[in-house]
């Protein structure tokens, strides 16, 4: 019979946590059958033995997708994806861990009494591993306001970052649904979250749980938080591609893309700022301008200090921008 959930953990590199991580999910309390099954992408640490000698001590409730050779982070995730039996999908990647016990049971329960919902996140803890600081129940703390209900244009507005992966859980249909992965391919995204979030979104209400149940652990280098600032820029138009892949596709409120466009737009002044790359400022002033946006003296500041060295020490000394 297969499981009820499956939850999703994809892994590299990641000796110095993935215990945690499994145990976290092996320590949930439930009434149902689930399984954990784990994308090991070919680890140059001691992961994968980690990993193989979970999958001995638990055959029945720990599978491990893995190959001879590294796939990379989509290619992993898709395979994973494949690979889960169960109606629902949970996420837990391999650096972060759930310390509710009873997250499973709770949101699962949930999406068998609500249907319309297709997916259900948590507030979370954040920790942050170079300073080695725990900051709990992050969304209450910082007195962030999370919706529920149909939140489609809520999630496209890129100055809010709603839904932390490891606190999710979401219904099947909707990866089998929606070629989310073959379109990341298709776009060059190395971003599967907020493509998959914004799709499931439009065709489903998406409920807040107002309980921390997840701790998502921000690393000092990683895909999503990294201090070279060419990935940054990177990560920045992957992002925006996705916004705009999904306002074409779905449309939206005038005032939610121009909010997009500004957005970018000025992440890219920054990003070329920090590259010290003239083409790149001219082409985010440009933007701007196109959109009928008009820079900000700040915008002027980035514009300029991406043209001129003196000028660019002069205002990372006084803004301290790394």
């Amino acid at each position: 019979m297969n499981p009820i959930v499956s939850v999703q953990m994809v892994t590299y590199n990641q000796e110095k946590y993935i215990a945690k991580a499994i145990e976290s999910v092996l320590s949930q309390r439930v009434n149902y059958n689930f399984e954990l099954v784990i994308g090991e992408d070919n680890s140059t640490d001691f992961t994968k033995n980690i990993v193989t000698e979970y999958a001995r001590k638990y055959p029945t409730l720990i599978k491990v997708i893995s190959t001879e050779k590294n796939v990379g982070a989509r290619k992993n995730s898709n395979r994973v994806a494949k690979a889960c039996l169960g109606k629902y999908i949970a996420y837990c990647e391999g650096d972060d861990y759930w310390h509710d016990k009873d997250k499973l049971q709770k949101q699962v329960y949930f999406l068998e009494n609500n249907s319309d919902y297709g997916l259900i996140h948590s507030d979370f803890d954040l920790f942050l591993e170079g300073d080695q600081r725990l900051i709990q129940s992050y969304n209450k703390r910082n007195k962030n306001n999370i919706p529920s209900g149909w939140i489609f244009y809520k999630l496209l507005d890129p100055s809010k970052y709603l839904i932390r992966t490891p606190t999710v859980c979401i219904r099947k249909e909707y990866l089998l649904n929606f070629p989310v992965y073959e379109i990341m391919a298709e776009r060059g995204w190395h971003l599967g979250d907020l493509p998959l979030w914004l799709e499931i979104s439009h065709h489903s209400k998406i409920k807040y749980l107002n309980e921390s149940c997840a701790t998502y652990r921000v690393l000092e280098e990683s895909a999503g938080n990294t201090l070279d600032p060419l990935k940054k820029s990177k990560m920045h138009r992957a992002v925006y591609d996705v916004r705009y892949y999904m306002i074409n596709k779905y449309g939206c409120p005038k005032k939610i893309k121009d909010k997009v466009d500004k957005h970018y737009s000025r992440a890219l002044l920054g990003d070329a700022f920090r590259l010290q790359d003239v083409n790149i400022a001219k082409e985010a002033i440009t933007e701007l301008k196109q959109k009928g946006l008009k820079p900000k003296f700040k915008d002027w500041l980035y514009f300029y200090g991406a043209k001129r060295n003196l000028l660019n020490k002069i205002i990372r000394l006084f803004r301290k921008i790394k």
